[in-house]
């Protein structure tokens, strides 16, 4: 079974409002798939934050950069039908 991770937010600059969050100015598409695959993780959904207006070509790169290739071999049907380890929901 896929296993997707309905919202995160990666950042490159500020700090988040809601303690909820990893309390860092900086929380990269490499550090979210760290502890994805620590979690068993396979995708996720990126929701560019607000506090950081470079968030939405954060998001976007991650998209483009990590293709479902490059995250492991743990499910091969997965990677068949999955084209990106993280999709973008735009608001």
């Amino acid at each position: 079974m896929q296993i997707v991770d309905a919202q995160i937010h990666i950042w490159g600059t500020g700090l988040p409002n809601n303690k909820a969050h990893i309390q860092q100015t900086s929380f990269t598409a490499e550090q979210a798939i760290f502890l994805m695959d620590e979690a068993g993780v396979d995708a996720a959904i990126i929701h560019p934050p607000s506090w950081d207006p470079g968030s939405h070509e954060m998001a976007l790169a991650a998209v483009r950069d990590f293709p479902a290739s490059n995250f492991g071999k743990r499910n091969t049907e997965l990677e068949t039908r999955c084209c990106t380890r993280f999709t973008l929901y735009a608001s």
